[in-house]
């Protein structure tokens, strides 16, 4: 047996004797299979790609560089006039006074695959931001939210907080985002972000990356699973929103089969306001707390970012119970009573593996890793690093199985 594979065949030792612990990690993170020392096996959802202080995955050379993320919350004058006229000065967005939304917001990129704030800046007084990212690597067209968030009335207690985003990725060295250009937190890119969240829920998967680039100067290129009609109505509703002093993430829902509404109003009094615990793995018992909930168990509908779970147990007007299903992915978690969808916080889904094969081999050997907890949305959606923080190439992955390859540099 040659030298490299005696060292690969030390290393699966080491991990298959942390197996038995994999997936309780402290805090919820996902499961240390290994440590440093001994060589590890990781993988982590959602392309967050801790890289190791002497270099990048492999080992070799410094550090990618990430350019930080530079842009704008802005709103149309229009919200201005309108908030103004209806005398609800505290969601006066972008007048330039100490209510200003767009003033002094926080702004954090989110990577819900690891409901994990990666990190945050604040906004200048006229809404502009540069978001700093020294220790962080993003995977190459992997979609994060980026999120401004403030108190109404200048965070004066009792008040609502306000909550704008847009989706953006890393490709080709550079950020790119719902907006052309520049990169742009606004109501339209609001709009479309909670649409396509609420789409997925309903029917599941939506294509986000096909959101980028669609918001032109107000103007919408339409993708598959939302029209020009759906965003000129998800438009208003955020609109009307920030005019009301809500939140137009938690304000908007969807009754199917194609109608956006009003949550809280007409009617349609419904939310999801908490999930607990908000990190686990494949069968948790989870807690989903709202109103508006149907005290039959069967009329409740509650899926993990769009992967339908089964029927509900505990159920009250206020509070369920539900299991975290197989091929759940990390993300908002939502509920359907009859024909309405709300959208709830995010629940973060860590791996557990069970074993893998072969125990040893050299580079190039292709092994397969039993589990749950994998993303399905795609192979550049798992990460697994071995010894040496060598990074290995992920060709196949289901709910429950990866097939990754040795590199060069492991261990």
């Amino acid at each position: 047996m040659s030298r490299q594979a005696q060292r690969w065949q030390a290393l699966l030792a080491a991990v298959t004797s942390a197996l038995v612990v994999a997936g309780c990690g402290p805090g919820g993170l996902l499961p240390q299979l290994a440590s440093s020392t001994a060589g590890q096996v990781q993988q982590l959802l959602g392309g967050n790609k801790p890289v190791p202080s002497g270099g990048p995955a492999g080992g070799i050379g410094a550090r990618p560089v990430v350019p930080p993320v530079v842009g704008q919350v802005t709103f149309p004058s229009a919200i201005r006039t309108q908030a103004l006229a209806g005398r609800k000065v505290q969601a006066c967005l972008g007048c330039g006074g100490p209510n200003d939304v767009s003033n002094a917001s926080t702004v954090s990129l989110i990577d819900t695959s690891g409901d994990t704030t990666v990190a945050t800046t604040v906004t200048n007084s006229s809404g502009g931001f540069v978001l700093s990212l020294p220790s962080w690597t993003p995977t190459p067209g992997a979609v994060y939210y980026l999120e401004a968030v403030k108190g109404l009335d200048d965070n004066l207690p009792g008040n609502n907080a306000a909550r704008v985003r847009t989706l953006i990725a890393f490709t080709s060295g550079a950020w790119s985002s719902i907006t052309v250009g520049a990169i742009g937190i606004t109501d339209g890119t609001t709009a479309l972000s909670v649409g396509a969240a609420l789409r997925n829920a309903e029917a599941g998967p939506f294509n986000f990356n096909g959101l980028l680039g669609t918001l032109y100067s107000g103007t919408y290129s339409p993708v598959s699973g939302l029209s020009s009609t759906d965003y000129t109505d998800l438009l208003s509703l955020a609109d009307q929103a920030l005019t009301d002093n809500d939140d137009p993430v938690a304000y908007i829902g969807l009754s199917l089969p194609d109608t956006w509404v009003a949550l809280g109003t007409g009617g349609t009094t419904m939310s999801v306001t908490a999930v607990s615990p908000a990190t686990g793995s494949v069968v948790t018992s989870v807690t989903v707390t709202g109103t508006g909930f149907s005290m039959t168990p069967s009329n409740d509908a509650v899926a993990f970012n769009g992967v339908a779970a089964g029927t509900p147990s505990n159920v009250t007007g206020t509070g369920l119970t539900v299991t975290v299903p197989s091929g759940a992915i990390s993300g908002p978690v939502s509920v359907q009573v009859g024909s309405l969808i709300a959208l709830g916080p995010t629940f973060s889904l860590y791996p557990v593996i069970s074993s893998f094969s072969p125990a040893s081999g050299p580079t190039g050997t292709s092994v397969s890793i039993s589990g749950t907890g994998f993303d399905t949305r795609g192979t550049s959606y798992n990460t697994v690093v071995f010894g040496g923080d060598a990074t290995g190439s992920v060709t196949a992955v289901t709910a429950t199985s990866l097939a990754a390859t040795v590199p060069a540099a492991a261990l």
